[in-house]
């Protein structure tokens, strides 16, 4: 039996932190299912805790 899978037109998603361009970092359970349901919906609106100059996500705060 085939599945089709379920396509969302928006995603309400929330993350830690987040750059100029769009990139996210995620924590604890966020990062289960945050990039998965924002790459599976046409429109992500995200919630972020604070804004980083593009570049000023570094792995080490994660």
């Amino acid at each position: 039996m085939f599945e089709t899978p379920i396509h969302a037109d928006v995603a309400l998603i929330k993350a830690l932190k987040a750059d100029g361009k769009g990139n996210l970092v995620y924590r604890k359970t966020a990062r289960n299912f945050g990039p998965i349901m924002a790459a599976a919906a046409r429109q992500t609106i995200v919630q972020v805790s604070e804004i980083v100059p593009v570049g000023g996500l570094d792995r080490k705060t994660w």
